[in-house]
């Protein structure tokens, strides 16, 4: 699987845009990526975004994504 870190920087910046500190955006997304790859690698399929599965996961609600 090949991502394009440019996607990841370019999400980076949106939630800058609306307020997010950097650290605290570079946090969000990396950490659902990571989230997303690891229920991939385990051969599952992935929940529906916005589930209690994506809030656990990030132990935090980072709702400034959508």
């Amino acid at each position: 699987m090949i991502i394009d870190l440019s996607k990841l920087d370019y999400l980076v910046e949106r939630l800058k845009k609306k307020g997010v500190s950097e650290p605290e955006a570079r946090k969000a997304v990396y950490g659902f990526f990571n989230a997303a790859i690891e229920v991939l690698e385990e051969g599952e399929e992935l929940p529906l975004l916005g589930s209690e599965f994506w809030y656990k996961k990030s132990r935090k609600n980072y709702s400034y994504l959508s």
